[in-house]
């Protein structure tokens, strides 16, 4: 089942988006404080996630509470 989790991001105030679950694949988007993704999936450290406009990314999952 799906879950909204909200957007936590580091101290840069902002979550890089990834096109795969590592931190070497590239950077699609970025997300900022408070916005919401509905997690479909864990891998490992990484979390892919269905953002409110509609597109699917990766995120590392200690940004999401």
């Amino acid at each position: 089942m799906a879950e909204t989790w909200i957007i936590n991001p580091t101290s840069d105030s902002f979550l890089n988006l990834r096109e795969g679950p590592a931190s070497d694949h590239a950077i699609k988007r970025r997300i900022y404080p408070g916005d919401f993704a509905v997690v479909l999936e864990w891998s490992g450290n990484w979390t892919r996630i269905l953002t409110r406009d509609g597109t699917f990314d990766y995120a590392h999952s200690r940004w999401l509470r």
